[in-house]
């Protein structure tokens, strides 16, 4: 498996600042369920460490309260090349801002699927206006930024939403992220390995 780093076209290998790094190991969440996405996170290890460009910036670890609490209602930015609302994958890298909503917001918006999917380590967030992340995106972070520290921090992961039958997801309910936040442990055991 290969990695590039600093894409922004997804079909463009030649774009400036794209680094290309093998994969050295890929460490996925020891109580990971891939039938309700409980623990859906991983962490991948480069071959080689990679070189911080305009193109290419880390993210920190989240730093402040854990409780979800926190960040209901703050936006966060997420970037993909998901799936477009006419079931088409993008080309270009998309970014889009979701506010956090509460767990109750969630689940009571769809008691079925959200109850299912949510637990104490996920949070929801998005709109119900037609914009969303989508298939394809599964993975992405979402990032805040604290003007106070002037730094971008990782809160979520993009993990799962409603598809619909005729396109790849629902545009019009909230997504499902793993909040990385309550993980902090687990990473940081592994980074020190």
């Amino acid at each position: 498996m290969r990695l590039y780093l600093g894409k922004y076209y997804l079909t463009k290998f030649s774009n400036p600042g794209i680094q290309d790094h093998a994969v050295d190991e890929i460490k996925r969440h020891p109580q990971y369920n891939s039938y309700t996405y409980a623990n859906d996170i991983a962490l991948i290890k480069l071959a080689k460490r990679a070189q911080l460009t305009i193109f290419v910036r880390p993210v920190c670890l989240w730093p402040h309260s854990r409780d979800l609490d926190s960040i209901v209602g703050e936006h966060g930015e997420v970037v993909g090349w998901g799936y477009d609302q006419y079931g088409k994958i993008t080309d270009r890298l998309m970014q889009i801002t979701m506010p956090v909503v509460t767990q109750g917001m969630c689940i009571q918006s769809n008691p079925l699927f959200y109850s299912h999917y949510t637990t104490d380590m996920t949070y929801c967030a998005g709109y119900k206006n037609g914009s969303s992340v989508c298939n394809g995106d599964s993975g992405g972070g979402m990032v805040f930024l604290r003007k106070d520290m002037m730094r971008w921090y990782l809160r979520g992961l993009v993990s799962i939403s409603i598809a619909l039958r005729s396109h790849f997801c629902d545009y019009s309910n909230y997504v499902v992220f793993t909040d990385t936040a309550k993980y902090l442990d687990w990473i940081r055991s592994i980074i020190a390995k």
